[in-house]
């Protein structure tokens, strides 16, 4: 299913889909396997079957307090806040150094 779009496919809607305690099944797009799939907040599928499958396990993480608090925690380490200041502080830091 990978192809030149999928391949370096931002999955912006990931991580508000879970802020909103929403399970996301996702086919296997590179920045969703790593690190969504990998943590095991997202299930992850290549085919109808494996859709399937992911599909009856999200349903199960909907109500599943435990993969909440998980997906609460990790998305508290990625906001757009935290982005926004990490992107300030390395162009201050570009800056600087062509100043000098």
């Amino acid at each position: 299913m990978e192809n030149e779009f999928t391949r370096f496919n931002n999955p912006a809607k990931t991580p508000e889909y879970l802020a909103a305690g929403k399970p996301v099944v996702s086919t296997p797009i590179r920045d969703v396997v790593k690190p969504y799939g990998e943590n095991g907040l997202v299930q992850i599928a290549g085919n109808a079957g494996e859709f399937e499958a992911a599909i009856e396990k999200a349903f199960l993480q909907k109500n599943d307090r435990e993969w909440q608090q998980k997906t609460d925690a990790f998305l508290s380490n990625i906001s757009w806040d935290k982005t926004w200041y990490n992107m300030v502080t390395l162009m201050r830091i570009a800056w600087s150094e062509k100043e000098m």
